[in-house]
């Protein structure tokens, strides 16, 4: 289609002199050339995306459970119902505080799900690693990395968090990447918290179950 549209053009200016023709033609080529571009970035991507899942053990579902029996649904009680569905190879349950919340965000706010993960559980964690890419050792909180990327955000910098109706302001100690929860694109965020500020969020009573699930 593009290209049908380009040699028109080119057929009806042919009359013109050479330095319109050269033009043309360069045109032309520019066209091509960011076509080219385009469709080698596109599977560029879809290689890369597949080779840092491969890398990271990246999970093929995620599933969230809120514990609605304050704290009596138990990990073994997950796994054994997922267990009895064929298509489950295997599945890791990770205790987690989350609701739907807000952070700030360069100059506004972002509203996803969100989740708080202790660092050193997510240290543990043999589905969906968290790499960590940068840390200071220090108390905190550890963002995905287009905080950094995209909100400008930097080691020492503070952060507000809400979940719910518990709101925290929380010292920027490192990033981290993971091919699921590192987006907003998807449809939650995770903040790997130093057990210091995991064991305060704790307190809130909105306990939850994160589940990475690998398939057959």
């Amino acid at each position: 289609m593009v290209k049908g549209k380009y040699l028109n053009f080119v057929q009806s200016n042919i009359r013109y002199s050479k330095y319109q023709i050269f033009v043309v033609a360069f045109l032309f080529i520019i066209a091509s050339a960011l076509i080219n571009t385009f469709l080698f970035l596109s599977f560029n991507y879809n290689g890369s995306f597949a080779t840092e899942k491969e890398r990271l053990n990246g999970e093929d579902v995620d599933l969230l459970f809120i514990d609605n029996d304050a704290g009596n649904l138990k990990t073994d009680k997950i796994t054994e119902i997922l267990y009895d569905i064929p298509e489950i190879k295997c599945a890791e349950v990770d205790h987690t505080v989350a609701g739907n919340g807000t952070a700030d965000f360069k100059d506004g706010k972002i509203t996803l799900n969100m989740t708080y993960m202790s660092l050193s559980h997510a240290n543990e964690k043999k589905i969906g690693k968290y790499e960590i890419l940068e840390s200071d050792g220090g108390s905190g909180v550890y963002l995905s990395y287009l905080f950094k990327a995209d909100g400008g955000y930097s080691i020492g910098d503070e952060i507000t968090i809400t979940i719910g109706v518990f709101s925290d302001t929380f010292r920027v100690a490192g990033f981290y990447n993971n091919v699921d929860t590192g987006s907003m694109n998807c449809t939650d965020l995770v903040y790997l918290l130093t057990d210091d500020c995991y064991e305060k969020v704790e307190s809130y009573g909105i306990s939850s179950y994160r589940v990475s699930i690998l398939s057959n």
